[in-house]
């Protein structure tokens, strides 16, 4: 009988070719060893060295910057504080200089104002600031507050989740935020610095930004006495066009300005000043000021949220002004934010409209 002479005997030739695949492996194995820790090293120097040098994005440096002062102890210290939080209303309208010189003697007055700022984000500064030792927050309240907390974008939602804002909040949960930012807001410090991985591009964009326009200023992220951003100052058809965007932007948001129950921006409000009540610090809404060109439209608005709030002030202690017919035409930069001039007058306004200081505090000014 012929023998093929091409078919192993005894399975010579299969162990051979293990061998051989064996070998192949441990070759590309080693091969891949240096190239996967060059990898390794390189993620590591990007998001542990690299970025923080970096810094994060200007858009939200601020609620970052805010929480690393406050676990420095900024409020920390004799006498009693008060702080300011809004939107840029607040950014653009309150000067806490001026503020701390027209109000009651012994106040230190923060402005902790941060632009885009929602009910959820004002809320998480409110409880952070009380729990840091403030004595006093005062929200400066734009009557759209009222309706139904719109939803937060993620890089601000990462950016607080940087500053630890949501580790001590009970209410931070459904319906005031989805599970999907519920989970943003509790990720660790390396999903915060994944999240940011674009900062080499964010930082060029800002700085091409900020060289290409003029009348914006660029404050420091920690600045919390005149944090304000605009120096230039719209009139004729530009400030026509800000009027017309204003007053849709308003109309679009107000969809959910008459709901209550849960969910509701009423019953966000109630939580709110109910937890402000069991509080060492107090809680105090103010209606900020509404450009004449948006007062028809606006008028009934701050009616309705006044209604609203005053019951509080006397069954729950809440303090309740209404600046929104203070300014004139001539104290705005835009239809909605104060000028120079505006932001003198509403800082001044707010100063006097201050309740005096507790006197369980050493006065120390």
């Amino acid at each position: 009988m012929a023998v093929d002479q091409h078919k192993p005997l005894n399975g010579a030739g299969v162990g051979a070719d293990d061998a051989s695949l064996r070998g192949l492996l441990i070759e590309l194995v080693r091969l891949c060893i240096p190239i996967l820790i060059g990898l390794g090293l390189a993620v590591a120097i990007h998001h542990f060295i690299a970025l923080p040098r970096l810094g994060f994005p200007a858009e939200v440096r601020r609620p970052i910057a805010i929480a690393s002062s406050l676990d420095a102890g900024l409020l920390k210290g004799d006498g009693p504080v008060a702080v300011i939080i809004s939107n840029s209303a607040g950014v653009e309208g309150i000067d806490a200089s001026i503020v701390q010189a027209a109000a009651p003697k012994g106040w230190r007055v923060y402005n902790f104002s941060t632009n885009g700022t929602n009910q959820v984000e004002a809320r998480m500064l409110a409880d952070r600031l009380a729990d840091a030792g403030a004595d006093l927050v005062i929200w400066l309240f734009r009557p759209d507050m009222l309706s139904t907390p719109r939803p937060m974008h993620a890089d601000v939602v990462y950016a607080y989740a940087k500053g630890n804002f949501a580790d001590a909040t009970p209410w931070i949960d459904s319906p005031w935020v989805d599970s999907e930012t519920l989970a943003q807001l509790d990720a660790g410090q390396f999903e915060v610095s994944v999240h940011f991985r674009r900062r080499w591009l964010d930082a060029l964009n800002y700085t091409m930004r900020r060289r290409m326009r003029t009348g914006i200023r660029t404050p420091s992220a920690d600045d919390f006495e005149s944090p304000f951003n605009l120096e230039v100052v719209l009139d004729g058809v530009q400030l026509d066009r800000h009027v017309g965007e204003i007053a849709t932007m308003m109309d679009a948001e107000l969809d959910g300005f008459m709901a209550d129950g849960p969910g509701s921006g009423r019953a966000f409000m109630q939580e709110m000043i109910d937890d402000f009540a069991n509080r060492p610090a107090e809680l105090a809404i103010v209606i900020a000021p509404t450009h004449p060109a948006l007062h028809k439209q606006f008028e009934p608005i701050e009616v309705e949220v006044m209604s609203f709030l005053e019951p509080f002030a006397t069954s729950k202690g809440v303090h309740v002004g209404n600046a929104a017919g203070l300014l004139e035409v001539t104290q705005y930069a835009d239809a909605i934010h104060p000028n120079e001039t505006g932001r003198a007058t509403l800082s001044t306004w707010l100063g006097k409209w201050m309740p005096p200081p507790p006197s369980n505090k050493p006065d120390h000014r």
